[in-house]
């Protein structure tokens, strides 16, 4: 019997199962060749491999740890760029098609991406593709109502109100996506 097919019907049966606990499991086979087997796996759509924290890792070392939560940096980076090139940075030629670019990410795709992120944040319950769908269809629809809603505010439409807050809610989102995922990735093999 093939190591992936092993692989596979050890995951069937156990479910959930660490990569330390395959390891075990294969003592008679190379680190390496279980690696290759599970990444072959994983990109065939038969598995999903699900990070998780280790006992000992607290909040703190989970926001250090870039392997975990790139996305938070660079939505939080995105944030602070379409910021400055709408307040600070002046609309001209070189700088304007930058502020279209990020500012296109921002109203686009970040609202709905940390809204998905908050509410699915296992890669196990969306497919790549699925996600990145809501996250644009997502945006689409929140955007909008958010600004039905300052619309009807003493503040109106203005670009003011309107870039405080789709910064406001991407962050806090952004924020509550992180806290979750760590919680997540946290009980993801508790017993």
């Amino acid at each position: 019997m093939d190591l992936e097919k092993e692989l596979i019907k050890i995951i069937e049966k156990k479910r959930k199962i660490t990569f330390n606990e395959l390891i075990n499991h294969f003592s008679n086979k190379d680190q390496n060749e279980i690696i290759k087997a599970l990444d072959k796996l994983e990109d065939e759509e038969k598995i999903v491999i699900e990070p998780y924290l280790p006992k000992d890792f607290n909040f703190i070392k989970y926001l250090k740890d870039l392997s975990y939560n790139l996305w938070f940096y660079l939505v939080i980076l995105v944030v602070v760029v379409v910021n400055l090139f709408v307040f600070i940075i002046p609309n001209v030629y070189p700088y304007n098609i930058f502020r279209w670019i990020f500012s296109a990410i921002f109203i686009v795709y970040l609202p709905g991406f940390t809204l998905i992120e908050t509410l699915f944040p296992s890669r196990s319950e969306l497919e790549s593709l699925e996600r990145f769908g809501l996250h644009i269809a997502t945006s689409i629809g929140v955007v909008p109502l958010l600004g039905l809603l300052l619309n009807y505010s003493p503040w109106k439409l203005k670009l003011e109100p309107i870039m405080f807050t789709l910064t406001v809610f991407i962050l806090t989102l952004a924020i509550t996506a992180l806290i979750v995922k760590y919680k997540v990735y946290k009980n993801a093999y508790k017993k």
